[in-house]
């Protein structure tokens, strides 16, 4: 029987290496060892994982000789799918081709996705869902809809991809974020029973009737169906001044984007508009434009820029020419 951190192959009469079940049982005591101390600090989690070709192989023959092992067969061949499904570096969260679109508000929303990536906790054994196919109804609670209570009404919801590994059942969790940002493992009390593992894919506006927002989501970004203003006001200041705009962007947001506009000016000039992440000027993006007087809006430019302080921008005018309104518009921030 191999020892607390080895994993040998047995060599029969034959020449050929099977798996006894004492070998079993000692791997999977290395998997259990590896889950709970996590990928990056277990030494015998990775050992295992170097062992995958080999075990790979034990099952193949397991399967093809039987004999005094054949009650093992089923269980190791499900524990090496389990394995190679935890195999390889991952990071929370991840997800490739993720989807979801609603053209109009409504209390449900699917998420489509290749894969997603989710864990028990940070730095824990990662788990690999493929072909994610999930409905979220924030009308209803437990697993595909809201952990508990309501969805908030004028607030965000933080949506989580969970698993329940005793049943091998994915499933799709929203809890209120409106208050604090969202961890990337989901971290309150009401978890639906079974589901052990999660990774935070969204977090969606919700309209003042509790229903989520017209939108879409593309990995990690999400646009809205229409643009939203945060500013609209003539004679601002010419430094840069904060803006709050909890309304158009979750504290999770690193990033959004919209667009700066100038309307209504009284005189034909040059005028100049700006925004920053904050005001020290980081990630400064100024406009400049020649605006004819009128009613319309004179000038336009989108902007993308991080968010370095939650929920939080900064603007300013720029020149000597004041008059006119001075507009932000947000469609859009990733997490």
């Amino acid at each position: 029987m191999p020892g607390t951190n080895d994993f040998q192959p047995v060599a029969t009469a034959g020449g050929a290496n099977v798996v006894t079940q004492a070998e079993y049982l000692a791997l999977t005591s290395l998997l259990a060892d590896g889950l709970t101390s996590g990928i990056v600090n277990s030494a015998q989690f990775n050992k295992m994982i170097r062992q995958a070709t080999f075990v790979a192989a034990a099952v193949a023959q397991l399967v093809a000789n039987s004999g005094a092992n054949a009650t093992d067969d089923g269980n190791l061949a499900a524990f090496v799918a389990n394995l190679q499904q935890t195999m390889g570096a991952s990071v929370v969260g991840t997800a490739r081709n993720l989807r979801a679109s609603l053209t109009a508000a409504s209390t449900s929303v699917t998420f489509t996705a290749d894969e997603i990536i989710v864990e028990t906790a940070l730095g824990g054994a990662p788990f690999r869902l493929a072909a994610f196919n999930k409905t979220l109804n924030v009308s209803t609670t437990g697993a595909g809809g809201m952990d508990t209570g309501a969805a908030p009404a004028s607030g965000y919801v933080a949506i989580y991809a969970i698993y329940n590994p005793t049943t091998s059942t994915a499933s799709i969790l929203a809890t209120n974020a409106t208050a604090a940002a969202a961890p990337n493992v989901y971290g309150g009390a009401n978890m639906p029973a079974g589901y052990t593992l999660s990774g935070l894919i969204s977090v969606w506006p919700t309209t003042g009737s509790s229903q989520l927002v017209g939108g879409y989501q593309e990995d990690r970004g999400f646009s809205y169906a229409a643009v939203l203003q945060v500013l609209g006001a003539a004679g601002i200041s010419s430094t840069l001044t904060n803006l709050g705009v909890a309304a158009a962007i979750p504290k999770n947001a690193k990033r959004t984007k919209g667009y700066l506009q100038i309307a209504n000016v009284a005189t034909t000039n040059s005028y100049g508009f700006a925004v920053a992440a904050d005001t020290s000027g980081y990630s400064y993006e100024y406009m400049q434009a020649y605006v004819q007087p009128g009613g319309s809006y004179g000038a336009s430019m989108p902007f993308d820029i991080p968010v370095s302080t939650p929920q939080t921008l900064a603007y300013q005018q720029v020149g000597t020419n004041t008059s006119g309104t001075y507009v932000i518009q947000i469609n859009g921030y990733s997490i």
